[in-house]
């Protein structure tokens, strides 16, 4: 499959150009922007999105180096954005100026400057807040993000340099006087699948909704209500319910908020945020832009847009420049992707892998894609493992968090694999010890944990473990809670047959037995009680033969016969009930004459 790409590559015309002249850099630590205008111009461009960053970090503290990489293409005319233009189902280009388009491990923002009016910055803007949130793996609540995505997307700098977010959006503000807000017991809990979520339309009253709840929660009389906020959102967190979460963090129910932000809203009058400018303390500057770095921006522009032709027109010739970078092969596996390629993207990622990507969505889609072969993308097992595979997978996932060491889905998945994974090391261990440092109450990774911990010798530890995601609160899903007891059983059952084995090994079948007994009655409903009852069929029969054994040595034939009889009239295994009946042969055969 991987010939199937680059003979792909070779069907694509030679010597083309990425025509870098005339194209500026202004490389920042949370973003690299390109562009063709006048170098001055994309510094303040650059300049005016650090502040938006530092705005927005200011409310929701993120950890900016968690920040996927951020491409930013800034096209001084409307004719060279043109061909980047999203398509819409009917096959043709969006009339847009701008776009925002977000993958798991990058982003990618594209623009015409010539044609950028308040409604496109707006767009955009939205759209540089849901990239700005994806630096927190975990979850946040779909109110909150549309909430601070139409909030922030008012962002703008004055000639003065003062910066403002947080305006009135006229549209929210009439449909929500004629309408007025969802009620917000019904407003949290709008999922992705609901028909109120639109996120291509951004209208509606959810939208409207959300925008109000949030403004007044940051801006309230002025002070704001930040603190309640982030209560709120540490407390479902934790796994407290959205209702218990929502009492706790605002000290009132939902009716009574209701009131007082329908009030808030009445009074109209909406603070806003804002101050002067201020940067981060690195200095934006202007560079040179090499040809395999514009071939690599434009390519994932054209990702972005799903331009899949352009894709491949700039992934060939980044290929041409830099035979040896990784890069290239992950645009050639995205875009494979798109287009529904498993087997193309694979090929890819592998090739971008054996380079060393620093792309840690690489790594999980190899790994999931060995735990699913064929299936649906998802991060649970689907088929048993071998433990050279399970080995593999780790490895795959291991060089991802290096890359990324906050991938959850990746810490999860990590935990499932490295159970059955041989061999294993203390390294193990230390990645799932950093990924609950992240996500301190992870059952995959206590799981992953308490199985290496007991392969380690640490038992009692295990057990702790192991006993703490049983009783936790809320309980686990069935599918977890079913692979906690089936460990814990393991366990059982492993620790009871190497005793069990200690004493057939030195032919103790009395207290073998008495052992097996007790570990029926002690068990009912153990999972490997059918196994063990056969065993005991196995060392019952071992018990009868030293009774045999011993009522010969005291020449009691009788006794002897007796329970080879019961012995071979009983649900004893074949192999036992054969040797009695050649041992009773024996004994009824007549004495040899003298």
């Amino acid at each position: 499959m991987l010939i199937r790409v680059f003979l792909l590559l070779a069907l694509l015309p030679a010597g083309l150009s990425a025509q870098s002249e005339g194209w500026t850099k202004v490389a920042s630590p949370r973003f690299t922007l390109f562009s063709n205008i006048p170098a001055a111009d994309a510094v303040q461009a650059g300049e005016n999105l650090q502040v938006f960053i530092a705005a927005l970090h200011a409310i929701v503290p993120v950890s900016l180096d968690r920040l996927p990489p951020l491409t930013v293409v800034i096209f001084r005319r409307e004719k060279e954005f043109s061909p980047f233009r999203p398509l819409a189902p009917n096959g043709k280009p969006r009339d847009v100026a701008g776009f925002f388009a977000r993958a798991p491990s990058w982003s990618v923002f594209g623009l015409s400057q010539s044609q950028m009016d308040d409604e496109s910055r707006r767009v955009v803007y939205h759209e540089a807040v849901h990239w700005f949130l994806s630096g927190d793996d975990r979850s946040n609540p779909i109110w909150l993000e549309e909430g601070l995505a139409e909030v922030f997307s008012t962002f703008a700098i004055d000639a003065a340099g003062q910066s403002s977010w947080g305006r009135s959006i006229p549209e929210h503000v009439f449909l929500l006087r004629d309408e007025g807000p969802l009620p917000l017991e019904r407003l949290l809990y709008v999922g992705r699948s609901d028909p109120m979520f639109n996120e291509n339309l951004r209208t509606g009253v959810f939208y409207a909704s959300s925008w109000a709840f949030v403004h007044y929660l940051l801006f309230g009389e002025q002070t704001g209500t930040k603190v309640e906020l982030r209560d709120f959102l540490l407390a479902q967190q934790s796994g407290l319910h959205p209702d218990q979460a929502f009492a706790a963090a605002f000290k009132t129910d939902y009716a009574q908020m209701d009131k007082t932000l329908a009030a808030y809203l009445r009074r109209g009058r909406h603070f806003t945020g804002g101050g002067p400018r201020t940067t981060e303390p690195s200095v934006l500057r202007a560079e040179a832009v090499t040809d395999f770095e514009l071939s690599v921006a434009l390519g994932r522009l054209a990702l972005g847009s799903n331009q899949g032709d352009l894709v491949l027109k700039h992934a060939n010739r980044a290929l041409e420049l830099a035979p040896d970078s990784p890069v290239p092969h992950e645009l050639l596996g995205y875009a494979a992707r798109a287009r529904k390629d498993r087997d193309g993207a694979l090929a890819a990622f592998e090739a971008a892998a054996r380079l060393k990507s620093r792309d840690h969505e690489i790594y999980f889609a190899l790994a999931e894609a060995m735990v699913n072969p064929g299936a649906a993308e998802s991060f649970y097992l689907r088929q048993p493992l071998t433990s050279s595979e399970a080995r593999r997978v780790a490895n795959h996932l291991e060089r991802g968090l290096n890359c990324r060491p906050t991938h959850l889905p990746s810490f999860q998945l990590l935990g499932q694999v490295l159970p059955v994974s041989e061999p294993w090391g203390e390294q193990d261990i230390r990645f799932l010890r950093l990924g609950l440092k992240h996500y301190p109450a992870e059952p995959e990774l206590h799981f992953g944990l308490a199985a290496l911990e007991w392969k380690s010798g640490s038992k009692d530890l295990a057990r702790k473990r192991i006993q703490s995601l049983l009783d936790a609160q809320p309980p686990l899903s069935s599918q977890i809670l079913r692979r906690v007891e089936a460990l814990r059983d393991g366990w059982t059952a492993g620790e009871f047959e190497s005793e069990l084995d200690a004493l057939i090994e030195a032919e103790r079948f009395v207290a073998a037995l008495a052992l097996i007994d007790a570990q029926l009655a002690r068990l009912p409903e153990h999972r490997s009680r059918r196994s063990w009852e056969n065993r005991r069929r196995f060392i019952a029969a071992d018990v009868t033969f030293d009774e045999v054994n011993d009522a010969l040595r005291s020449q009691d034939v009788s006794r002897a016969r007796a329970l080879l009889e019961a012995l071979i009239a009983s649900d004893a295994p074949e192999a036992s009930k054969r040797r009695a009946e050649a041992s009773l042969g024996k004994l009824n055969a007549p004495a040899p004459r003298p």
